[in-house]
């Protein structure tokens, strides 16, 4: 067994705990205090010299709030879990501990002054605030040094997490924050808590804990692993499969702070990692054994995740055992143990909001030689990544587990940008992959090691503040066919190489996954995203248009990246190549107006405007007068369509008008004779007048030819339908709108009617129609008998050429008026029309 040396060793203990508002940290204290350090000392927590722990002498200038009031002039002593004793030291990773001289306001914990807890303040460093600034300033800042601001409404606030963040106020100082606890304490302490309850454990989302079975051996294994044989991290689909090699670690590096870039400038540096040691790799972990499932192997597969980025940073037990110990040199996953076990490891229990603990001890070289991870078997986890997002108090196993293991291998906090390192608000805290800033953070830590990746990251949400996540901003509801803007999103290089055409698919999805109907918004492209950078968030805004067959109803919006080289789960969020909306968005029901109108002699249905959906079609008939037909559609002022009595407007994507116009179904119909060579002369037989006289001769036999305002495509049947007569043939003309219809045995000095029936036209129309005429023969003057001004009006026309203006005087139809005409007209004088 290779054992490495304890000589000048030192411990940190990382955690993940529940973000708190101010309001909740007052309302869980248990005593406020306000007054300076004067004194520290380190002892060890009990005979066992497993751990120590660090008492801090307070002397009191004010208290605030105290179930047993302590004077002003006072001094307490409060305890630190950590300490330095005997060349070997304790501490809690990242923690804010006090300093000697520093004035503190102090919101404590329940039993702080009886029991030895990791940290005396309300959420593990929550509870501390120190007072100071330039120029002797009493400004309030919380434990991360951000100072506290008065809102508007007079309340004191903290720039991170709380809900309201209003971060142009002007800071608090410690008189005014006292002054605002003493008036609202009692109220903050007779409200309800804030933080909801953790999540039902017989939701079949929330599963059964394990815990593996402490052990007292303080050398039960090595750092290496001792007597267990390594194996190869499970990858599946949760990360591309890597190569074993131990390396050492890199020297240690913190991430340059940068500014926010635009894509002009090529995004900006991330903030903020650090590793202040790390361990050597391969990290042989004590894991989950497979009796642990579901846990086993999703443990694996976060490991798989780190490695993904640098290549077999973390391998497992070929036989993992069930037990773990503290002080045994090995990295151990302890599973769920009781607070009982964690009094007898660590010398403190559980505190009420931390969730995960991962414990570290380093040697004199600064290299990590053991790390224990245990999770707090008082909060509810699952596997269900989307119920954490939809605001359950349910904990993710795999971002826990993802942020546990980054302290394992050496990663600290990072609370001002997206990081894995990050605690944020609960909603947000189920994205179990590494973003950006851890990826390079690995990468850094052991540059060796590093696996070529071309991963563009794209997140619906933003780094608004210290520990404060915020989503990205759209409407709450848009109209099909319309558009939206999307902003504040964040687009990052999580892989190695420069990514110069970044480009999004964006979708609406009824669920967050892509297995149900996908509705394309289109593509966005950007600038040039070098390596460890990212677009500020307020400079991606852009403009997406929801296509007019979405149907109304609620939609997350989802970003895609296609062909990218992301680590992947099976399950939601799946990858930093998707991205899913927290929120819904209302896509509604977009309208337009149909405004219907008319000429004269007709009618349309329906006639009122009419309200119609974004993409559908308006269907209207028109309704023609007796002896009229359709002559045009018109929408919006352009003709669309000629004739026929319906008509659609399809696709309707604005306000439209749609006006219909009529003709007469008949344009004419006259009574047609040849008159020998002098050619055919028409007689017009007005439609919707009284009828003319026929005078010409023709032995009963006419013809009569209807022109109609379309082509005729049939016809049902001619008939004498009124006076003596018959049909003796029809016929549709070379030129389609005619009809000629002939007619036989037609008797003199009577009214004919001639009646067309199911006339059927081009454009469908179906109509019948009628025509009328009064035949007298010899009448030329037309009014209806036969005398002596028919006679004369003959002879004054005898010899002249035949012409539209005379040809009712060739009685005879010869093609001639002469004589034969004149004694024509004389032999029916004294006949008239009845």
């Amino acid at each position: 067994m290779i054992l490495l040396t304890l000589l000048g060793s030192r411990l940190a203990l990382a955690t993940e705990v529940v973000l708190l508002t101010l309001t909740e940290t007052a309302r869980q204290a248990d005593t406020i205090v306000l007054g300076t350090v004067v004194s520290q000392k380190s002892r060890w927590g009990n005979e066992s010299r497993r751990w120590m722990v660090t008492d801090y002498t307070f002397a009191v200038e004010e208290t605030i709030y105290s179930p047993a009031q302590r004077d002003a002039g006072k001094t307490i002593t409060v305890t630190y879990w950590g300490g330095t004793l005997d060349g070997e030291t304790q501490a809690i990773s990242d923690m804010r501990l006090p300093a000697v001289g520093e004035r503190l306001l102090l919101m404590l914990t329940p039993g702080w002054n009886k029991e030895v807890q990791f940290s005396p303040v309300v959420g593990l460093y929550q509870g501390l605030f120190a007072i100071g600034g330039e120029g002797g300033a009493a400004i309030v800042h919380d434990s991360n040094g951000a100072a506290l601001f008065v809102r508007g409404d007079g309340a004191i606030g903290k720039r991170k997490g709380d809900a309201n963040l209003e971060t142009d106020r002007p800071a608090a100082e410690i008189a005014v924050f006292v002054s605002w606890l003493r008036e609202n304490l009692a109220a903050i302490k007779a409200a309800p808590s804030e933080l909801p309850p953790h999540a039902d454990r017989n939701d079949p989302r929330a599963m059964r804990v394990f815990s593996k079975t402490p052990s007292t051996a303080r050398e039960e294994g090595s750092a290496d692993g001792g007597r267990e044989p390594a194996t190869e991290i499970s990858q599946t689909t949760e990360a591309g499969p890597s190569a074993a090699r131990p390396l050492e670690p890199a020297d240690f590096r913190r991430a340059q702070r940068g500014t926010p870039g635009t894509e002009a400038e090529g995004g900006a540096t991330s903030p903020d990692y650090s590793y202040p040691r790390t361990a050597n790799i391969p990290i042989l972990v004590n894991n989950f054994p497979s009796s642990f499932a579901p846990w086993s192997p999703e443990d694996q597969f976060q490991m798989a995740k780190w490695n993904y980025y640098a290549t077999n940073v973390f391998r497992v037990f070929t036989t993992p055992t069930g037990t773990w110990a503290w002080q045994n040199d090995r990295f151990d996953l302890c599973g769920w143990p009781s607070s009982a076990d964690m009094q007898a490891q660590f010398g403190a229990g559980w505190g009420a909001n931390t969730i995960g603990i991962c414990y570290t001890r380093w040697n004199s070289s600064n290299v990590i030689i053991e790390g224990d991870i245990a999770l707090n078997p008082a909060f509810t986890f699952t596997l269900d990544d989307e119920w954490v997002n939809d605001g359950a108090s349910a904990r993710s196993f795999r971002q826990v587990m993802m942020h546990e293991l980054g302290h394992m291998w050496g990663l600290a906090h990072q609370f001002n940008f997206p990081s894995i390192m990050n605690d944020s608000q609960d909603v947000h805290r189920f994205f179990g992959f590494p973003y950006m800033d851890d990826a390079e953070a690995i990468r850094a830590a052991y540059p060796a090691a590093v696996v070529t990746r071309t991963d563009l990251g794209v997140y619906l949400r933003y780094a608004s503040g210290t520990q404060s996540i915020t989503d990205a901003t759209f409407p709450s509801s848009v109209g099909n066919g319309q558009s939206f803007t999307i902003n504040n999103y964040h687009v990052e290089n999580v892989g190695t190489a420069a990514i110069t055409t970044p480009t999004l698919e964006w979708y609406l999805t009824p669920a967050r996954n892509y297995n149900s109907t996908t509705h394309f918004l289109g593509t966005t492209t950007y600038g040039t995203l070098n390596r460890f950078n990212f677009f500020t968030p307020s400079t991606v805004s852009r403009s997406l248009t929801v296509p007019a067959s979405v149907s109304p109803g609620f939609y997350y919006v989802s970003a895609f990246i296609r062909s990218d080289a992301g680590a992947s789960q099976g399950s939601y969020p799946f990858s930093n190549n998707n991205a899913f909306s927290r929120t819904r968005i209302q896509v509604t029901q977009t309208t337009y107006t149909v405004t219907p109108s008319t000429g004269t002699n007709g009618t349309i249905s329906p006639s009122t405007p009419q309200t119609v959906n974004l993409g559908v079609s308006a269907a209207f008939t028109a309704t023609p007068s007796s002896g009229y037909i359709v002559d045009q559609w018109s929408v919006n002022g352009s003709a669309v369509q000629t004739g026929g009595r319906n008509y659609t407007v399809p696709n309707v994507t604005g306000n439209r008008t749609l006006h219909v116009t009529f003709k007469r179904t008949l344009s004419s119909v006259v009574s047609r004779k040849t008159h020998g060579a002098a050619g055919d002369f028409d007689l017009e037989l007005p439609i919707g007048s009284a009828p003319p006289v026929e005078p010409r001769q023709s032995g009963g036999n006419h013809t009569l030819l209807f022109t109609f305002a379309n082509s005729v495509a049939s016809f049902g049947s001619a008939n004498v339908t009124s006076g003596t007569g018959a049909v003796s043939g029809t016929t549709i003309g070379t030129n389609p709108r005619q009809v000629f219809v002939n007619l036989t045995g037609v008797a003199n000095a009577q009214t004919v009617t001639v009646t067309l029936s199911n006339v059927s036209d081009s454009f469908g129309n179906n109509s019948t129609v009628a025509a009328s005429m009064s035949v007298l023969a010899g009448d030329t003057s037309g009014n209806g008998m036969v005398n002596a001004s028919d006679v004369g009006q003959t002879k004054t026309q005898a010899g002249l050429p035949l012409s539209s203006a005379n040809f009712r005087s060739d009685v005879t139809v010869n093609g001639f008026i002469n004589a034969s005409d004149v004694s024509a007209v004389k032999s029916f004088s004294g006949v008239n029309l009845p």
